[in-house]
């Protein structure tokens, strides 16, 4: 197995983007389903690169995607590597340890490879990104989430998954200024 050497030893860089891919079907559950729990597509850019190298979409449950990506906001504070599930195990997003002020996000296609970098294959992406860059990318796709699915159903304000969201927004922000001089969003 060949680890992608070039891109561990890129600087990191100081802008990531996480976007929601809200589909006509997401759409349409949320507003008559009024759930906001669907599969969605997730699409990850660090440094105006994809993620991904291949046409390869990363589907999870939205609401349980969104909390994920905030955990990985105190994993990256605590330089603990943090891994989210997509699709029910075929593919992961790492989120570990790169340097006191940045963090690699991984694309992950084997399980091993989670746990291992030495056993990462060639197609899995690795790249750096600053921390602040990382939170600042995942709050707003948080942020973005809320009023999307609040915009297409405003009786779903006070569910309860919102309220999850928005009391893990507020936890890991908080976490954020109390523990990284970097992250003061």
């Amino acid at each position: 197995m060949v680890m992608v050497g070039f891109l561990m030893s890129r600087e990191p860089a100081d802008t990531a983007t996480i976007t929601l891919v809200y589909d006509a079907k997401f759409k349409k559950f949320v507003t008559e389903d009024g759930n906001s729990g669907m599969w969605i597509t997730t699409e990850i850019e660090v440094g105006g690169t994809p993620l991904w190298n291949f046409d390869h979409k990363m589907d999870g449950l939205a609401t349980d995607i969104v909390i994920k990506l905030l955990e990985s906001v105190r994993a990256a504070i605590t330089d603990e590597r943090y891994y989210i599930t997509f699709e029910d195990g075929p593919t992961w997003i790492v989120v570990e340890p790169h340097g006191k002020d940045s963090v690699n996000i991984v694309d992950c296609v084997k399980k091993d490879s989670i746990r291992n970098p030495d056993d990462r294959l060639d197609i899995e992406s690795q790249m750096p990104v600053t921390k602040r860059a990382w939170a600042e990318a995942v709050f707003d796709m948080a942020y973005d989430f809320q009023k999307t699915v609040i915009d297409l159903n405003p009786e779903l304000r006070d569910s309860r998954s919102m309220g999850i969201i928005d009391k893990k927004i507020t936890e890991i922000r908080g976490f954020a200024a109390a523990n990284c001089d970097e992250i003061q969003l």
